[in-house]
């Protein structure tokens, strides 16, 4: 590109005159050019930030008046509805609770006066003619008091006659029917039951049982409820124990791996002999602890030869006794008790007391509670020859319990008839 241009200013024409050769006067005309170029480029960016920040400082200025000027305006405006004291919103709100104010008005319009809405309302639901005072009215026919009594007598009458049938032998199927048949089942059954009791102990005295030691008897049952619990029964009366030459113990029962208290002992005495009381028993049993190493002793007296003032069931610490009759099934269950809490007091004396606190007071409960029963049956088993009169009283109480539920039904009658008058 080329460019020709004529210089007039005298202080540049001057300093392109220093240069003889034409070369170097344009060299430095060019670069002069240059630096000129680039000297403008900045005097003509700073102008623009001059001019920006000038810009921004004049809008500023700006929005902050007409911040100023919005804020007293909203000001204003709120002040002249809400002022405390000439506010417009206190004066609309003062006219609409004030007495006989708006709200005031539009209220007792809707119900105040006959004509009211509110009592046009009521006397249309409530109302002398509406259905609900005809529904509630004594004296209607077809009213709710009417229906209720009518509802009431007729399930009085059913629930009378259905008393009724139940207490009457003639319904076969009633439960007065049902309760006579089953006492009179119950006593031959229990009749049945004491002469197969009979035979069994005549029997029991004529054969072989009889003949049996009663400690070998007691050795055999213990045997059999061993066998279903893992545990292990041995007849040892023949040999000594750990004190020499005492042969205090006739069975051990040395309890199974599967047991809480695993290989645990209990020594069993047994005695069919009228010399033993029951102190006698309780120091045979502290001996037979100690000569065949037992945490427990179990004392077994024949019914035929116990003292007659003892019980079925005793726990003394970790000596039991129990009273069995080889010949009566009834008592069996005084000996599987007596094993039974045998069992729970060695686990008591294998294990820690405060681990398993709660869990032995529970168990000394349980084993109360055993004793508690096994005296109660030894009891019942003594009134059970005394069946058949029990049952006559049977009779003679339901009878009485009839009379009974007849005179109530009369006497509720007596009330509903009251009621109606």
């Amino acid at each position: 590109m080329k460019l020709c241009i004529d210089i007039i200013d005298t202080d540049l024409r001057d300093e392109l005159c220093r240069y003889d050769d034409e070369n170097e006067r344009r060299k430095f005309a060019l670069h002069a050019l240059k630096v000129g170029v680039i000297v403008l480029k900045q005097a003509h960016a700073e102008h623009i930030k001059q001019e920006g920040d000038r810009l921004i400082q004049t809008m500023d200025k700006t929005f902050g008046q007409y911040q100023n000027t919005f804020l007293k305006e909203i000001n204003r405006i709120i002040g002249d509805y809400f002022d405390p004291k000439s506010g417009r919103f206190n004066e609309k709100v003062e006219n609409l609770v004030r007495e006989d104010g708006e709200l005031e008005r539009v209220i007792r319009s809707q119900i105040e006066g006959d004509g009211s809405r509110l009592v046009k309302t009521l006397t249309e639901h409530v109302g002398k003619d509406s259905p609900v005072m005809q529904i509630i009215d004594p004296d209607a026919s077809d009213g709710l008091f009417n229906r209720i009594t009518t509802a009431v007598e007729e399930n009085l009458s059913n629930h009378q006659k259905q008393i009724l049938v139940e207490f009457s032998l003639d319904e076969k199927n009633s439960a007065l029917s049902r309760l006579v048949s089953q006492i009179t089942e119950k006593h031959d059954s229990i009749l049945g039951e004491l002469q197969k009791m009979s035979g069994r102990r005549e029997e029991a005295k004529r054969g072989t049982q009889h003949g049996r030691e009663f400690e070998k008897s007691v050795f055999e049952f213990i045997s059999k409820l061993c066998q279903s619990t893992g545990d292990i029964a041995t007849h040892i009366g023949n040999t000594t124990g750990t004190i020499k030459n005492n042969r205090k113990g006739d069975v051990v029962v040395k309890l199974g791996s599967e047991s809480a208290a695993s290989d645990a002992q209990i020594v069993i005495e047994a005695k069919e002999s009228e010399s033993y009381n029951l102190d006698k028993a309780i120091q045979e049993l502290d001996e037979a602890r100690k000569n065949r190493d037992s945490e427990v002793g179990l004392f077994v007296f024949s019914k035929q030869s116990a003292p007659p003032e003892l019980s079925a069931f005793n726990r003394y610490g970790n000596n039991i006794v129990v009273v069995w009759d080889v010949t009566d099934y009834a008592s069996d269950v005084n000996l599987e008790a007596g094993l039974s809490v045998a069992k729970a007091l060695c686990f008591r004396a294998r294990s820690d007391d405060k681990k398993f606190g709660s869990g032995f007071s529970e168990m000394e409960d349980d084993m109360h509670k055993i004793e508690s029963a096994s005296n109660k049956l030894a009891d019942i088993i003594k009134l059970s020859d005394t069946t058949k009169t029990n049952a006559d009283k049977i009779h003679n109480a339901a009878s009485d319990i009839k009379k009974m539920i007849d005179d109530q039904i009369s006497m509720l009658n007596q009330k509903i008839a009251a009621l109606r008058s």
